[in-house]
């Protein structure tokens, strides 16, 4: 993953979802059904291996105090 990323869903089914990607020289939309997939598991991905909210203030205040 070369930048960050947005998944825009919507609620009205005739707007398709995409996604939305921003370089250095401009944004790029991605609509394709296998892209979003693609995307879309890149992002289930980076919810398992975050850190809980508990487990991040609690990292948080840990580096607050060594600084």
């Amino acid at each position: 993953m070369g930048s960050g990323f947005v998944i825009l869903d919507y609620a009205d089914e005739l707007d398709p979802s995409l996604v939305y990607m921003e370089g250095r020289t401009g944004g790029t939309f991605l609509e394709k059904p296998q892209e979003l997939d693609d995307y879309r598991k890149v992002f289930a991905s980076l919810m398992r291996s975050a850190l809980s909210e508990a487990e991040t203030i609690k990292s948080l205040k840990k580096l607050l105090k060594e600084v």
